[in-house]
């Protein structure tokens, strides 16, 4: 089995990779899509094949995705990103990319997505087949575009037979990333009974 994973050199992509090299069987294969030769070394010296590329480029996507058999799509626009980029990376490129993966003859395809779809809440703990509804008042676009870019691939299962598995993740935090920090701006307008759950980048991994 060959497997590509787009946002490789991410917060938590960076650390994916290495425990997908580790688990990956004899004769098996990761492929990480990075825009550029050098922030694919990483990955490279670990055992990973680099294919060089912009997601949004339908051409590197295509040779990206010759021989794979399942995609991990980690990339994603968000966290001060003009709303325009959030809805052509998160949405755009990541049903762009399935499309392409059913083309290629890949067969099942891995979604990282975020519980920010399920809104600002229901007054109770969200569950699975909870509706979206995601809030764009705190967020930007960043929710609703991920909440899209899930309808669309789970249309191409429907329609083609990719079997799209989704990951909502939860408040991602770790070591180098100032997300934590940043997101104290925001708490003084929290409203008390608001809760945050989080999830480190090698938990996620």
């Amino acid at each position: 089995m060959l497997t590509l994973v787009t946002g490789a050199t991410g917060e938590v992509g960076r650390r994916f990779v290495p425990r997908l090299l580790q688990w990956t069987a004899p004769g098996d294969g990761v492929r990480v899509l990075v825009r550029d030769e050098a922030r694919g070394v990483a990955a490279a010296r670990l055992g990973a094949q680099v294919a060089v590329g912009e997601l949004r480029d339908p051409e590197a996507v295509r040779k990206a995705l010759a021989g794979v058999d399942a995609v991990v799509n980690i990339a994603a626009a968000f966290r001060g990103v003009p709303d325009e980029e959030a809805w052509t990376v998160n949405r755009d490129a990541a049903v762009d990319l399935g499309r392409a993966a059913v083309e290629a003859g890949a067969g099942r395809f891995v979604q990282v997505s975020t519980n920010l779809v399920y809104g600002a809440g229901r007054g109770r703990p969200a569950v699975e087949d909870d509706e979206p509804l995601p809030d764009t008042a705190m967020w930007g676009a960043y929710p609703a575009s991920k909440a899209e870019a899930e309808r669309g691939l789970l249309e191409l299962h429907r329609e083609h037979g990719l079997d799209v598995r989704i990951g909502r993740l939860a408040f991602v935090y770790g070591e180098g990333d100032a997300h934590l920090a940043q997101s104290l701006r925001w708490a003084g307008g929290w409203a008390g009974h608001k809760r945050l759950p989080m999830v480190h980048h090698a938990d996620v991994a």
